[in-house]
């Protein structure tokens, strides 16, 4: 368990695990001290590993001699088996040691990447994303599982935040600095490094992870009873509309930028980078949020201001500093939103919760694919000035979502 966190701390002592500390009958112990830690890792290689190859698209084009479509479609693949296996692997490894689960699918993401760099041709590409993908989609709801399991009442947020900011430091940083290197020594360079930091960290995972970790034991009926439940599903639906709402506009900001405020890449790296930090910032406020106030309420919340922001995407041109201030606020607010869903879902029944986690993180893929449909269909009809309406139209559906959820009363057993 978690013992008190300090009123003032730094990123940092976040990325670190140092303002978590656990506590057991009669001291902490240094295994669990590196657990949030070596999930938060775990959490940055997957990240990097799934998100670098849109930085790396050209390379592996030019490689294998591929299509502009079918090099999106090795993105395309990754994301519908990630948000089909989820649920179900979810449900099938229900029963296995969490320890023994974690390494073994950190094992699985580096056959994928390495998959990735020998594959001699598409077919061979594409078999290895969905290995990548299977083991991409056992590591993310587990390792939220496994700190919210075992993290105090008053800490979960905390604990879920430390978790998933290895995912953010992975889109802010490591990606950027993979796809440079990539650029210089290989693209295949590239997945051969997240292989190699898969092998350690599975070893960290299986060091701080304690054998025997008491967890929920659910199978592949708890998952049908989700998907019957319709209060759950609404639930989980919020992921799609709120980051979906987000990928509106952040999927084609770019063209946003040129066409509104006349930005070309040098200033696109303004506002990328500011987004970046907002999005590290927001995964911290996020965790606090939720521990003071609770899940739903951080939620209307964060539907509440991101209903105030995202329509001034659609009232450019505004001065430079009022861009990347907004860019700033928005991720924060976008980003602070994933552990505070993952709270409220477990919060929904511990069997009901495990299963929910599983689905909603292959909701954050579904979002992305319904974000980019719906940001090109608004261009093409409307042109990108209509994004952030778009955007917030979205978010708003996402906060009546939340509401009629969370008014939802169940009929008792």
């Amino acid at each position: 368990m978690f013992v008190v966190l300090s009123k003032s701390f730094t990123l940092s002592a976040l990325v670190k695990g140092e303002f978590m500390a656990f506590q057991v009958t009669t001291a902490a112990t240094p295994r669990l001290r590196l657990m949030i830690p070596a999930l938060s890792a775990a959490n940055f290689v997957v990240g990097l590993g799934t998100f670098v190859i849109v930085g790396l698209m050209l390379p592996i084009n030019a490689t294998h001699d591929l299509t502009l479509q079918q090099g999106g479609g090795l993105m395309t693949v990754f994301a519908v088996a990630f948000a089909i296996l989820s649920p179900v692997l979810g449900a099938v490894t229900g029963r296995v040691d969490r320890r023994l689960l974690l390494c073994g699918a950190m094992g699985l993401f580096a056959l994928g990447a390495i998959g990735t760099a020998l594959a001699p041709e598409y077919l061979t590409l594409c078999i290895s994303r969905v290995i990548a993908a299977a083991g991409a989609a056992v590591i993310t709801p587990v390792s939220a599982l496994v700190a919210s399991h075992h993290s105090p009442e008053h800490m979960k947020g905390r604990a879920l935040a430390g978790v998933i900011i290895g995912v953010t430091l992975a889109q802010v940083a490591g990606v950027p600095a993979a796809v440079w290197l990539g650029h210089g020594l290989g693209w295949q360079a590239v997945f051969w490094g997240v292989a190699g930091l898969s092998l350690p960290i599975a070893l960290a995972l299986w060091l701080s992870v304690p054998e025997g970790l008491d967890f929920v034991r659910v199978g592949p009926q708890d998952l049908w009873r989700a998907l019957r439940n319709g209060r759950q599903m609404l639930a989980v639906s919020f992921t799609i509309f709120y980051v979906g709402g987000l990928y509106i506009v952040y999927i084609y900001i770019a063209k946003l930028l040129e066409a509104e405020m006349g930005w070309g890449p040098d200033r696109l790296v303004l506002f990328l980078t500011m987004a970046g930090l907002g999005a590290v910032a927001g995964n911290i406020a996020g965790g606090l949020t939720i521990d003071r106030i609770g899940a739903t309420r951080t939620l209307a919340g964060l539907c509440a201001i991101q209903l105030l922001l995202l329509p001034v995407f659609s009232l450019l041109p505004i001065p430079m500093i009022g861009m990347a201030a907004l860019a700033f606020a928005a991720a924060s607010i976008g980003w602070a939103a994933g552990a505070a869903q993952q709270a409220r879902l477990l919060s929904l029944g511990k069997q009901a919760g495990q299963v929910l986690i599983s689905l909603n993180a292959g909701a954050g893929f579904v979002a992305a694919a319904y974000g980019a449909s719906l940001g090109g269909l608004v261009i093409s009809g409307f042109g990108p000035g209509w994004l952030g309406w778009a955007g917030a139209g979205s978010v708003l559906l996402a906060g009546a979502l939340l509401g009629l959820s969370a008014l939802w009363r169940e009929k008792p057993a």
